[in-house]
């Protein structure tokens, strides 16, 4: 039986993350003073931050602190 976990995080429109849930620090391997001192484009491969007035699901892939890829299935959406 596969488990689904729910994260989220909050980025403003230059990819600085304003706010991120404590369990997705943790599964990227960050401290929570760590990641806010990086980009979303720093830890989600190929991410090109472009407005959409839609809900975007799919595929991610995040790089963690050592280096390694977490593969999640997300939804994202721009609120103006």
């Amino acid at each position: 039986m596969r488990v689904m976990s729910t994260y989220y995080w909050l980025v403003d429109s230059s990819g600085r993350l304003l706010e991120i849930d404590e369990a997705l620090v943790g599964l990227l391997g960050y401290s929570l003073s760590q990641i806010q001192a990086v980009a979303i484009t720093d830890i989600e491969i190929g991410l090109i931050l472009q407005p959409s007035t839609s809900v975007w699901q799919r595929t991610a892939h995040y790089r963690t602190r050592d280096g390694n890829t977490v593969n999640m299935h997300c939804c994202t959406r721009y609120l103006p």
